[in-house]
């Protein structure tokens, strides 16, 4: 049984590996044609950073340790969180039992120490500390059999279940960062910063030694023709078995052992890794191991009897009230055509027959009309919406609550009004305010989409209203689309504004070029009127400067004529004296 990197895990069938970054879980197929999947805890749990990652001994299960103590196991074929076990201090290594109810947790104190304490955390909430070793547990590994027996170790190795405490033979140097058992539970193998392995034998509680060319990443220990052999990543990842030569042509970062002469490693650093499979000649890693086309499967002779061809274009169903008058109207027709090949029937019944076929022709083409006509409705949102929307309802869920940005944007394709509204009314509750967050998000990310986003948000907020309202998330994701259409509405008579500026200065231009030369110049009309922003309106500033200067000019003019006239007055009435 293998022990890999606290970040990479290798599946027991050796087909998947996982990965993890920040709070993101990542799987990888090993075909290379499967899209790697990846599982991200809701948004009240981003700020989860995951230290270490383990799959169940059914590869069904992935427990995910974080930093603030919880462990996290996905359901990874369902695609969401199976529960969460609560923790305070963090946790640095996380394996499954043998039985798979129940979890073994070595955990740190906030500055990095060991604690000398390790938890076996049931999946139904049970919690048991068990004190493992006053040196402090630097790794574990469950017993491959018993759900209820670990190995933990610090600089050495014990074994602990229940009340009971046992410590192997040999000992290292430094804290122990490999350790792995035998699948029959009989020898675990440990290894620490230096190129030795410990192979403990539980029974006849004795160790061996063997060496490695460099110290350790990941240790899978096995026992092949009645010998131990340990297969090792290497820190330069190199791969080698202990105590032969290591494999320079390849490279890895986790090993583990699946059966027989087959070695799994993993490539690639977290969150991107690939998978290949090694194979075992002698006492050294020879290299891939041959991809064999699976052979096809031998015909089996089909049992199912021959039915007869379907009558009139009918299938054959028994009961069918169709079928009936097909049959009926095909001996009807052989009838008829026995006669006339006889020469008994008359012309009449010749034309009523041609007339017959040319009506049941003309039918046939207006059934087809109509079905390609119900098809193209379905197609575009029209009685098969209904039908639609259900699966998009369960796609929109799974992906609002995975937050897969890919399947999301499969969803959000479909615009048509009777689709949006039929899929967000099938939607769980539970994913209403994922989806909000995630549609808020993209809104703000990229304005443009706009007008495809806004009809998933209204229905979202018309058809979960009252669960949004309950919800203490909700104010938050309400909150950014708030700021998010303020912003865009803010801006929007300022551009308007600038538009008609513009328009007013181009139509200017345009008479002061039309008007002739040395004549009176045009006073241009805008073509549009906007209220613009008093506080950046430089323009209007001007204008307004330009015409207080005009009207005083215009008012001296008029007080000096004013003058001239009552002298003129003046002189007149002295001449007139």
């Amino acid at each position: 049984m293998a022990e890999q990197q606290a970040a990479i895990a290798i599946s027991p069938d050796g087909k998947t590996i996982a990965t993890i970054a920040a709070a993101r879980l990542t799987l990888h197929a090993g075909d290379g044609r499967t899209p790697a999947r990846q599982y991200v805890p809701p948004r009240n749990g981003a700020a989860k950073r995951y230290g270490s990652v383990c799959w169940a001994p059914d590869a069904s299960l992935v427990a995910c340790g974080a930093a603030d103590g919880s462990v996290t196991v996905w359901d990874v074929r369902k695609g969401v969180i199976r529960t969460t076990l609560p923790g305070s201090d963090p946790v640095k290594t996380v394996r499954f039992a043998a039985d798979g109810a129940a979890l073994w947790v070595a955990t740190t104190t906030p500055d990095g120490a060991p604690r000398r304490t390790v938890r076996r955390l049931a999946l139904d909430g049970t919690t048991n500390d068990v004190d493992a070793d006053a040196r402090g547990v630097s790794t574990l590994a469950p017993h491959p059999s018993s759900g209820d027996a670990c190995a933990v170790a610090s600089s050495r190795v014990r074994l602990v279940k229940g009340t009971e405490r046992r410590t192997l033979p040999g000992a290292h140097a430094t804290f122990v960062r490999c350790l792995a058992w035998t699948k029959d539970g009989r020898r675990v193998a440990s290894s620490a910063d230096a190129r030795e392995i410990l192979v403990h034998d539980c029974v006849s509680n004795s160790s061996e030694t063997l060496r490695c060319a460099a110290p350790l990443l990941s240790l899978a220990c096995f026992v092949r023709n009645d010998v131990v052999v340990c297969a090792a990543v290497l820190a330069d990842g190199r791969v080698q078995l202990a105590g032969s030569e290591p494999d320079s042509t390849r490279t890895a970062v986790a090993v583990r052992h699946v059966a027989g002469d087959a070695l799994v490693v993993a490539r690639g650093d977290p969150p991107k890794c690939s998978r290949e499979a090694l194979k075992i000649e002698g006492d050294r890693v020879a290299g891939l191991v041959p991809k064999v086309a699976p052979a096809p499967a031998p015909e089996k002779p089909s049992k199912k009897k021959t039915k007869a061809p379907p009558v009139l274009g009918f299938a054959s169903l028994s009961g069918d009230p169709l079928l009936e008058e097909a049959r009926q109207q095909h001996a009807a027709k052989r009838q008829r055509l026995e006669a006339s090949e006889s020469g008994d029937a008359s012309l009449g019944d010749r034309l009523a027959e041609m007339d017959a076929l040319a009506r049941r022709h003309e039918a046939g083409l207006r059934a087809d009309a109509a079905a390609r006509d119900a098809a193209d409705s379905s197609r575009w949102g029209g009685p098969a919406a209904e039908g639609d929307a259900a699966s998009l309802a369960k796609v929109l869920d799974q992906a609002a609550r995975c937050g897969d940005d890919r399947l999301m944007d499969t969803v959000l394709r479909r615009t048509e009004p009777d689709v949006v509204e039929a899929t967000l009314s099938r939607l769980p509750a539970a994913s209403a305010l994922p989806l909000l967050n995630n549609l808020a998000e993209r809104l703000e990310r990229r304005p443009r989409d706009a007008p495809r986003l806004v009809p998933w948000i209204q229905a979202t907020l018309r058809h979960h209203a009252a669960h949004l309202a309950n919800h203490p998330g909700a104010r938050d994701a309400l909150a950014r689309l708030q700021h998010v259409v303020a912003e865009r509405v803010h801006l929007l008579p300022k551009l308007l504004a600038l538009q008609g500026k513009f328009d007013l200065l181009l139509r200017r231009a345009a008479a002061a070029r039309a008007a002739p030369a040395g004549g009176p110049a045009v006073e241009a009309v805008p073509r549009r009127t906007v209220a613009a922003d008093p506080s950046d309106d430089e323009m209007a500033d001007d204008d307004d400067e330009e015409e207080e200067e005009e009207d005083s000019s215009s008012s001296s003019s008029s007080s000096g004529s004013g003058d001239g006239g009552e002298s003129s007055s003046g002189s007149d009435s002295d001449d007139s004296d």
